[in-house]
C-alpha cells in the first residue's frame, strides 16, 4: 500500500535556529500508543486482541504464515507480568468500588506491601520474618500523580471509606442493576432493597470506635513544615466531616450525602490505583494522555503568545464561553475534555511522530 508523503512539524526553538522534525512511521505510533492505553487503563483482553489483529503476518514462500514465537508488545500476547498486574489492579478496583474496603486493603498488603504502612501486628515482629523489599518508585519526571501517594495518607482515605461504608442505610450496588418495571406490590420487595431505619447499637458503637481511630490516626502523621502542617489540618477536617455522618439517621439523604455517593468510592480507587503504579516503577497516565496534556499546554502558550500557526494547521476547538472562573466550571471541563479529545486524534490522524519525539519537542 502507498502512503502520501508524511508532514513535518516545525517549531521555533531560539531566535537563531529552528528545529524541524520529520514525523514517519504512523502505523507503529499508533500501535503503541494503542496498546499502551489499553494496558494501562486494565483492558487486557481489549490488548490481546488488538495485539492478533493489528500484527503484521509474514507469509513464506510457500504461502504460509510464519508464527511469531515473540510474546513481548512486537508479539502476539501480552507479556505475563502485564497481565498479572493489571488484575491485580482491576480486582482492587472493583473491591473498592463496591465498597468492600477491607478486602482491597487485604489485597493491597498481599501484593503491594510499599503502598500501604506495614499494620502494626507485622511491624512488631520485624524479627521473626525479612522485611518486604520497598517498590521502586515511579519515573515522576514526565507526569506528578494529582493526588498523594504517600502510605500513610492512602491507609487514612481507606480508613475513612471504611468508616464511610459503615454508616451507609441504603444499599449502594456495584455495578448498578438495571431499573425494572415497578412493581405495584410493595410487598414484594426484597429485604435487601428496603433500606435500614436506623443501625443496630452494635454498629453505632463500631463506628464509634471507628471514630477515635480515625482521630488517633490522624495525629501519627508528620507535621515538621508549613505544607505538612496545612496536609494535616486539611485532613482532619476532612475526617471530622465524615464522621458526622454518624449523627444522621439518613446519611443518604443529610449535607454530608456527597460521601455516600459512588463517586466518592470511585475518586479512592483512582488514587489507589495510581498508587499501586507509581510504587510498581509506572507512568500514572497514559502516554496518549500525557501527550495530549502536552499538547494542549503547547497550544496554549502558541495562544498566549499570539504566535500564528502556519496555514492549513488543525486548530484545537475553543470555547464561546465567556465564564473565566479559575474554579472551573462544567463548561471549563467540556472544553478541556474537547481539547484533550482533539489533540489525541491530530497526534493519531495528523502528526504521524514519534512518542520519544513528541516528548522532547514539548519539553
Amino acid at each position: 500500500m502507498q502512503h502520501s508523503s508524511p508532514h513535518q512539524l516545525a517549531s521555533g526553538v531560539t531566535s537563531s535556529g529552528s528545529l524541524v522534525i520529520r514525523i514517519t512511521n504512523e502505523a507503529r505510533m499508533q500501535r503503541e500508543l494503542v496498546l499502551d492505553y489499553l494496558t494501562h487503563s486494565g483492558y487486557i483482553q481489549s490488548a490481546q486482541a488488538f495485539l492478533r489483529d493489528s500484527a503484521v503476518r509474514h507469509i513464506d514462500v510457500d504461502g504460509d504464515e510464519i508464527m511469531d514465537s515473540n510474546s513481548g508488545l512486537g508479539g502476539s500476547g501480552v507479556p505475563e507480568g502485564t497481565v498479572r498486574l493489571a488484575e491485580l489492579r482491576n480486582q482492587i478496583r472493583y473491591e473498592l468500588l463496591c465498597g468492600r474496603v477491607n478486602e482491597a486493603t487485604e489485597l493491597i498488603y498481599q501484593h503491594f506491601p510499599g503502598v500501604l504502612p506495614p499494620p502494626p501486628e507485622k511491624s512488631s515482629n520485624t524479627d521473626s520474618k525479612e522485611p518486604a523489599t520497598p517498590a521502586q518508585p515511579a519515573n515522576t519526571s514526565e507526569y506528578v500523580s494529582v493526588t498523594s501517594i504517600q502510605p500513610l495518607h492512602l491507609l487514612l482515605n481507606l480508613r475513612v471509606q471504611a468508616f464511610i461504608e459503615g454508616c451507609r442505610t441504603v444499599p449502594l450496588e456495584y455495578p448498578p442493576q438495571p431499573k425494572l418495571d415497578e412493581d405495584p406490590n410493595p410487598k414484594t420487595q426484597s429485604s435487601k432493597d428496603q433500606p435500614a431505619e436506623t443501625l443496630t447499637t452494635d454498629q453505632q458503637t463500631a463506628l464509634l470506635k471507628s471514630a477515635a481511630k480515625l482521630n488517633a490516626l490522624i495525629q501519627t502523621l508528620p507535621k515538621g513544615n508549613k505544607e505538612e502542617i496545612q496536609v494535616k489540618e486539611r485532613l482532619s477536617m476532612h475526617v471530622n466531616n465524615v464522621i458526622g455522618l454518624i449523627a444522621y439517621r439518613r446519611p443518604e439523604t443529610s449535607s454530608l450525602a456527597k460521601y455516600m455517593t459512588q463517586a466518592h468510592r470511585e475518586a479512592v480507587a483512582d488514587q489507589i490505583d495510581r498508587a499501586i503504579l507509581c510504587h510498581s516503577g509506572l507512568p500514572v497516565i497514559s502516554r496518549i494522555e500525557l501527550y495530549a496534556r502536552k499538547a494542549v499546554s503547547a497550544w496554549s502558550f502558541l495562544n498566549e503568545a499570539n504566535i500564528k500557526v502556519k496555514p492549513g494547521v488543525p486548530m484545537p476547538p475553543t470555547s464561546k464561553a465567556t465564564n473565566t472562573n479559575s474554579k472551573g466550571s462544567n463548561g471549563d471541563i467540556s472544553e478541556a475534555s474537547g481539547r484533550l479529545v482533539f489533540v489525541s486524534l491530530l497526534l493519531i490522524t495528523y502528526l504521524d511522530i514519534s512518542a520519544a519525539q513528541f516528548s522532547r519537542v514539548l519539553e
